[in-house]
């Protein structure tokens, strides 16, 4: 207790003068011994010490409304601790360090992040979450509650949760359920609708999707409120929506029930073309014939639902970072013309990576690949075999992918990697050129922060591009997106790291490698994150020789991406990707996009980036202000911006950019 005097400053309103700490204002103890601390809203601060372990009989600690700072000390020993009221989640109140902990109120604090998974088994009767004031706030999935049955209150309203709600057939002591103004989606499961103690629910101004709930509303008391962000079907509780919509919420159930479709799919009529829904087309009596789901970012497992849309002609999921293999049931589909899916498989026990074939050409290495697999089968066990949604081409698609199976390495826990796929018959020369012209860069050049290629297919009517596995996935996602996905926004240091990786990867594409390149379309989207937030470069569809030192090429149409493109685009060089790349410093600095387009009603309004950012940096003040909202500016930071020398634009090389970084 004298050392949570002095950590606290030994302030004067609470008047601990006495040696004895019984004999404390807020203090309580039993036997000698300190049982419950109370110094709750008395504007005290300074921090908790690390000898507050000590106090084993210590059964109440309440130490909210106040300022204090710090990190907050390990309770674990304290295992009478029953009532804790403090500024933060740690992740050690969970059943087996607290197995009396019943009731945890946190409400109005500054909590951000997802719920500890240390939750899972806990018999907390009484969880306020409700109302944390950070920008971020609590975010993340409601699965840690799914075993929490002892719940009779939780209250988690004005948060940022994001995720579909858990099954609730076992709380049957649940009395209150408050989740109000957060980001849940998918459909309110009929297990809450009985339970037999329930008397409160809350779930206005969420993305909650599917029939409208019905509860017995004689005893229970219902926060619905009419016109709120839900997008449910019809208004009448309890009737059953249109059979399309079933399908589709079945679809998006094994993605977690994406927000992006929460967000832009209402009423009762997918084809509605008064409220179009994303993704969503259809022929003039009223069934859906096309599901264009491309670069949403979508994640979880490609559905079986599909196969119930029997009209569909064309499903196109390309982009996304879906998981495990394509259902068989689409093989049946009467009217299905085409297919591209981008899909990652994991879950391959035993499986190995193909070494690199250095001189290897498009023409030569499936054949090197096969020889080499003839000779070490006996050695390696071949990859499970991914499904494919072409009957015709089955066959080809998976005898090719088993050819993954040759290699150095080997892990024993299975192989995760993302594949690209697509059919000759519905695509264009064009874009079967860039899928060529993808090959044949990345079979010739090989750098961590570059995507590496693990295989691929140019056999019969299908091309398959095998990538490793990038499981954080794009930059753009962390930048732009990190609010609606309940993702942490990417800390200073995490963006210098970032901003080095791709460009060394650059640098050494365009003049370490055995052949220089050009990427031509170096963006956000095109640079992927591992586990380790580590940065590489992707997507080499338009990349191409680069010419000889001091020459250029001649461009007559255009390649890469509007905002990304430099000047003299026309005129190829590696300096098209330096230009590039100082677009990508600028969103890293910034956190805006390229194009602003938030008033996309009035093309003026349309704001680029790389113009704005000129007259902003042009001194340390307007400077401050153009930074990412979300970085926490210190001396260090400012420190290393420059006042620009002219306004002249030069585009220096990625050597140069290093030394810079």
């Amino acid at each position: 207790m004298q050392s949570l005097k002095v950590s606290l400053g030994n302030p004067k309103s609470l008047n601990w003068t006495d040696p004895d700490p019984c004999e404390w204002s807020h203090i309580l103890c039993s036997n000698d011994r300190v049982t419950q601390i109370h110094i709750n809203n008395q504007n005290l601060t300074g921090s908790l010490p690390p000898d507050l372990k000590n106090l084993s009989l210590l059964a109440e600690l309440h130490v909210t409304g106040n300022f204090l700072s710090g990190p907050i000390p390990s309770l674990a020993r304290l295992s009478s601790l029953q009532y804790v009221y403090f500024r933060g989640i740690p992740d050690f109140l969970g059943a087996d360090n607290f197995p009396r902990l019943r009731n945890l109120l946190l409400t109005v604090n500054n909590l951000e992040g997802p719920i500890p998974s240390s939750f899972r088994e806990s018999s907390i009767q009484k969880l306020w979450l409700n109302e944390q004031t950070s920008d971020v706030k609590l975010n993340g999935s409601l699965e840690v509650f799914q075993n929490m049955t002892s719940l009779i209150q939780l209250r988690l309203d004005f948060n940022h949760f994001t995720s579909p709600l858990p099954d609730f057939s076992r709380f049957t002591c649940l009395e209150e359920l408050s989740l109000r103004s957060n980001k849940l989606t998918g459909i309110v499961p009929p297990s809450l609708f009985n339970l037999p103690n329930i008397i409160f629910v809350s779930l206005a101004n969420n993305f909650f999707q599917g029939p409208f709930p019905k509860f017995n509303t004689s005893r229970v008391e219902v926060d619905m409120t009419p016109g709120s962000t839900n997008s449910f079907c019809l208004g009448d509780p309890g009737v059953a929506c249109d059979s399309r919509i079933s399908i589709l919420l079945s679809i998006v159930e094994s993605m977690g029930y994406p927000l992006v479709f929460a967000k832009r799919w209402n009423g009762n009529d997918p084809c509605d073309v008064s409220q179009p829904w994303r993704g969503i087309f259809c022929n003039e009596v009223g069934n859906i014939t096309v599901v264009n789901f491309k670069d949403l970012e979508l994640q979880g497992t490609i559905s079986s639902y599909f196969s119930m849309l029997t009209s569909i002609e064309n499903l196109i999921l390309s982009n996304n970072a879906l998981n495990g293999t394509i259902p068989n049931e689409l093989t049946f589909l009467p009217n299905l013309k085409m297919q591209t899916v981008f899909v990652k498989s994991d879950g391959n026990p035993n499986s190995v990576r193909n070494n690199s074939y250095p001189g290897a050409t498009p023409d030569n290495i499936a054949a090197k690949v096969r020889e080499e697999e003839q000779k070490k089968q006996k050695r390696f066990p071949r990859i499970h075999r991914p499904k494919t949604v072409s009957k015709k081409s089955q066959d080809v698609m998976t005898s090719d992918i088993q050819l993954l199976g040759v290699g150095k390495e080997e892990f024993q826990d299975g192989t995760r990697i993302a594949v690209k796929r697509m059919e000759v018959e519905i695509v264009s020369e064009r874009r079967l050129k860039q899928f060529k012209s993808e090959i044949a860069v990345l079979i010739k050049v090989r750098h961590r922060h570059l995507v590496e290629l693990l295989g691929y297919s140019l056999d019969g009517k299908e091309r398959l591009l095998v990538y490793e596995f990038m499981s954080q996935g794009t930059l753009s996602r962390h930048l732009f997106n990190w609010k609606d996905e309940g993702l942490k926004p990417l800390q200073w240091s995490r963006r210098l790291i970032i901003a080095l990786d791709v460009t060394r990867g650059i640098e050494y594409l365009h003049g370490l490698a055995h052949e220089s390149f050009i990427h031509r379309d170096l963006k956000p989207s095109n640079i992927l994150l591992d586990h380790d937030m580590r940065a590489k470069v992707a997507d080499f569809g338009l990349a191409r020789l680069a010419p000889e030192n001091g020459k250029h090429s001649t461009e007559t149409r255009i390649a890469g991406t509007f905002g990304y493109l430099a000047p003299e685009y026309v005129r190829v060089t590696t300096k098209v990707d330096v230009f590039s790349f100082g677009v990508i410093l600028m969103e890293l600095i910034t956190g805006r996009k390229v194009i602003d387009e938030s008033d996309d009603s009035d093309p003026e309004n349309i704001v680029y980036l790389v113009t704005w950012f000129r007259t902003v940096h042009i001194n340390q003040d307007t400077f401050r202000m153009a930074v990412d909202e979300t970085i926490e500016l210190d001396n260090g930071i400012l420190a290393s911006w420059k006042q620009p020398k002219d306004t002249n634009t030069q585009i220096i090389s990625m050597q140069q950019k290093i030394e810079v970084l």
